[in-house]
């Protein structure tokens, strides 16, 4: 099997605290719908999945900003928590169950479309995620309350989709990349 990205999208509510001028503390909870593709080799060619995995997120973070008092730059680095919420799957799939050949697996017989989302079971799905996340961005006040920001960001995880329960488990981790723009509203001095 070849696994390999595919897009998605994220949004989120976030709260930040700053201390001074350059630090400060953010939270945030977001909904994240993370894609990916799984394609079959030799024997198996033909089949595939795409599959987009929905999260919810709380990622905190430490925030340094530098630069003017209308465009900054800032830094974020932190870790995150996340509950994998559903899983919805659309592709070309077999039924592997039964004792069948290479040839009988890829006969159309055996072989199904799948379109709706996946059941998640207990003893292979880790349905909780952790890991480090990291950004870098800019931000432009826009109005003595508004500031408008465009943020790069990553966020790798440090927990395994799956849980250890086959003898040759092949470990699956999450490595998210997130274009984030946004608009904040200012409260406070």
């Amino acid at each position: 099997m070849r696994y390999d990205s595919r897009g998605g999208f994220t949004m989120g509510v976030p709260v930040q605290y700053d201390f001074t001028d350059w630090f400060g503390l953010r939270a945030e909870l977001a909904y994240v719908a993370k894609g990916q593709s799984v394609h079959r080799t030799h024997s198996f060619e033909g089949l595939k999945s795409d599959i987009r995995n929905h999260y919810l997120q709380i990622p905190v973070m430490a925030n340094f900003s530098f630069g003017g008092t209308r465009l900054r730059g800032f830094v974020n680095a932190g870790a995150y928590v996340g509950a994998w919420l559903a899983s919805i799957e659309k592709g070309i799939n077999v039924n592997v169950f039964g004792h069948l050949t290479d040839a009988e697996l890829l006969n159309e017989n055996t072989t199904y479309i799948s379109d709706g989302k996946l059941d998640f079971d207990a003893r292979r799905d880790n349905r909780f995620e952790a890991g480090l996340t990291g950004g870098l961005g800019i931000r432009y006040l826009l109005l003595p309350r508004m500031e408008v920001s465009l943020e790069g960001r990553c966020y790798y995880a440090l927990t395994d989709q799956q849980k250890d329960y086959m003898y040759f488990h092949t470990p699956r981790y999450n490595t998210t990349f997130a274009l984030l723009a946004g608009i904040s509203f200012l409260l406070g001095k």
